[in-house]
């Protein structure tokens, strides 16, 4: 445990030098050793690459380079602006307006040039609502989190039917708020609960709505998630020609 706290500390060190405390905050928050094998400092995570690539284009050479870059990578955009607005609530939460601030107003430029160019204009609405919420908002959205994370605690347990009722209790408080980032993530759940329940009935249902969500929220990379996860149900149930279609769908 301590070389692992040791290497983390080197990984924070390299990004707040190279990147400033934008990334700094970003690894803290999201423990990123997920994202960093043990061999290497390079980030496997495309979401992350894309989001220091484009803050580093923007701070060098402002809104034009990065607004081409955006243009570049349009599927990506979405995802990076919706992980953004994550990190800018959680450090929010703990505290730091300063950092929130600098997250969220990054996520709104990012988001802005991808909609004037012609990308959807969901990525932007959605910081607008987040960027509008008030103390009460925030906290039932923590509430949420924490109603998420003992519902996959239930579901490991095979207590299924618990876990689908605490993910329903999550997504009246997203419904509530207008956090349909955090809908289209809960739907997602649903659908991997009901995979360890072995239904899989429930599974395509949840699967649809989570692709038809994920969608209207222009995450490409759920998109292609959510498209993966039905091509493999359908595999496994042996529709081996809409397992095809679906999986083209999630390469495209």
């Amino acid at each position: 445990m301590a070389k692992l706290m040791l290497y983390r500390a080197e990984i924070m060190t390299f990004w707040n030098k190279s990147f400033g405390s934008r990334f700094g905050i970003l690894l803290s928050v999201t423990s990123m050793v997920a994202v960093f094998s043990f061999s290497s400092v390079a980030a496997q995570d495309p979401v992350m690459d894309f989001i220091i690539a484009a803050d580093s284009i923007y701070r060098d050479s402002g809104e034009d380079a990065l607004a081409w870059y955006i243009d570049e990578n349009p599927v990506i955009v979405g995802a990076a602006v919706h992980q953004l607005i994550d990190i800018a609530i959680i450090v929010g939460d703990q505290g730091s307006a300063a950092d929130e601030k600098d997250n969220m107003e990054f996520a709104a430029i990012v988001a802005r040039l991808y909609r004037d160019a012609g990308g959807d204009s969901a990525p932007f609405d959605l910081v607008g609502v987040y960027s509008g919420w008030n103390a009460n908002q925030r906290k039932a959205r923590a509430d949420a989190k924490a109603l998420e994370e003992q519902a996959t605690e239930a579901r490991t347990a095979k207590e299924y039917e618990k876990a689908a009722g605490l993910l329903a209790q999550a997504l009246e408080i997203y419904k509530e708020t207008g956090d349909s980032y955090s809908e289209a993530i809960v739907y997602g759940s649903y659908g991997v609960l009901y995979w360890y329940a072995g239904d899989f009935d429930s599974v395509f249902k949840y699967y649809g709505q989570a692709l038809a969500a994920r969608r209207a929220i222009d995450n490409g990379i759920l998109e292609g998630k959510t498209l993966n996860g039905i091509g493999t149900a359908n595999f496994i149930t042996g529709r081996y020609d809409s397992a095809e279609v679906y999986y083209s769908g999630a390469i495209s």
